[in-house]
């Protein structure tokens, strides 16, 4: 469902809700441990909401940074196991 509506989102060059369904897209991939997908959509959220005027500060943009830290230790982790 989130597909069709990211396409409908891109077909109506809907700027916000291309974003939205992104983060939306990167939340389900962080909680269902597809973290190689999930870091992707959440720079490219990133990108998007800092080319709208988001300040690096914004709760959102912590939040983020916040799940990409997790995703870069738990790959650092899985890569690194002895």
């Amino acid at each position: 469902m989130l597909h069709i509506a990211l396409k409908l989102a891109q077909e109506q060059q809907n700027y916000d809700g291309v974003t939205y369904i992104y983060d939306l897209l990167a939340n389900l991939a962080y909680e269902r441990g597809e973290y190689e997908k999930a870091e992707k959509l959440f720079v490219s959220v990133m990108q998007r909401l800092l080319s709208m005027d988001v300040s690096k500060t914004d709760n959102k943009m912590i939040h983020m940074s916040l799940k990409l830290a997790n995703i870069y230790k738990i790959q650092k982790d899985i890569r690194y196991i002895p």
